[in-house]
């Protein structure tokens, strides 16, 4: 049983992270790309005063409210994955089939509907037992009593896949390390989640009281919350997000390079690309291209864009595609795979390769091989 003084630091940090939580969500909902991190930061705050209610006593003088700040927990992982969605996805738009994510929070009330209808009487006994400081809790009833854990680590390791995908299938250096953070991000938010419930097992297994392990525990998401706001108020500007490349004209107001010079820019750097290929390089960037061609990189990326009107890596990739189709109809490399033969282009892995492919040929390179062999 916790000393009154562990009470009282236990009852100030648990309040303090739910305050906080509660500015951050209202101060992410004034942002658009943080407005499901806003409803993920909402739930989890509510499911911390719930924590508080308990840990105070003020549930005595409260029993109407067993329960019912228990199902919004259930909002977090959701929210969390709709926010990594949106911040990794230029495109991400709200779709009817998102509702489907409220599913978790309504089985949330389903199972405390018991609960919540009890009378007054019963809900007193139950806030007993849960209060009494000796009360042990079986490991069986710690494995069923812990679902919405097991539905919020589901929706950690989906957003984690999400940004690992989007980590191998950026094009460009920035993307990736956005996504990274966000592998990272969704990796802790699991790590918390699993070191929860390992804790808990472990207190079952010694009989320490049930109810001393779930105070102790709830410093875990606690903890997280101020770990969300230090980096949300940090100088760097927040949460970051990939955003869609800004228009050329609004890029080069200020070039000194004139219709002339682009059209000479464009003829030298097609030239360099038939005559040296350094598309073939697979860590070639902006930077080691206007390197190579001896001109600064914010012009070789207006050339890019204004001349020949494509991206960087559209246009390196239209070059090693091109080679790949080459090379796909040569019978002299039949004895590659066509991963190998992609990589031997420029591409760092199979899945870009493929992405780029279906992109710019229209079909993927197996179904091209096959076309071409017929």
């Amino acid at each position: 049983m916790y000393s009154s003084p562990a009470i009282t630091m236990l009852t100030f940090a648990l309040g303090a992270a739910a305050l906080h939580g509660f500015w951050l969500s209202a101060l992410c909902v004034g942002r658009a790309h943080t407005r499901w991190l806003s409803l993920a930061l909402l739930g989890l705050s509510l499911y911390l005063l719930n924590y508080l209610l308990f840990l105070t006593g003020i549930i005595r003088a409260l029993p109407n409210m067993l329960g019912v700040l228990f199902p919004f927990v259930y909002l977090t992982g959701p929210a969390l994955y709709l926010f990594i969605s949106d911040a990794l996805n230029t495109d991400f738009r709200f779709q009817k089939n998102h509702w489907l994510h409220l599913l978790p929070f309504v089985w949330g009330w389903w199972q405390m509907r018991n609960v919540v209808g009890m009378p007054a009487q019963e809900k007193m006994a139950i806030i007993g037992w849960l209060l009494d400081p000796q009360a042990l809790l079986p490991l069986r009833s710690v494995l069923l009593g812990n679902l919405h854990i097991y539905a919020l680590l589901g929706y950690g390791f989906a957003a984690w896949l999400l940004a690992h995908r989007a980590q191998k299938s950026a094009e460009n250096e920035s993307h990736q390390k956005i996504a990274r953070w966000y592998r990272l991000f969704a990796l802790l938010f699991i790590a918390v989640l699993l070191l929860d419930v390992a804790a808990k097992i472990t207190f079952s297994s010694l009989s320490i009281p049930g109810s001393n392990a779930e105070y102790a525990l709830a410093l875990l998401p606690a903890l997280a919350l101020h770990a969300v706001g230090y980096y949300a108020l940090r100088a760097t500007g927040g949460f970051p997000k990939i955003q869609p490349e800004a228009a050329p004209a609004a890029k080069y107001k200020t070039s000194p390079l004139d219709a002339s010079r682009l059209a000479v820019g464009k003829q030298a750097l097609l030239q360099w690309m038939e005559t040296e290929r350094p598309y073939l390089n697979s860590n070639l960037k902006i930077t080691d291209l206007a390197r190579q061609m001896n001109m600064p990189s914010h012009h070789l990326s207006q050339i890019l864009n204004e001349a020949i009107q494509l991206n960087f890596n559209d246009f390196i990739n239209a070059y090693r595609i091109s080679e790949a189709q080459r090379r796909l109809k040569d019978e002299r490399y039949r004895h590659l795979s066509i991963e190998a033969l992609g990589m031997d282009c420029g591409f760092a892995n199979k899945t870009t390769f493929n992405r780029a492919f279906k992109k710019i040929a229209g079909t993927t390179p197996g179904e091209f091989l096959k076309k071409n062999t017929e």
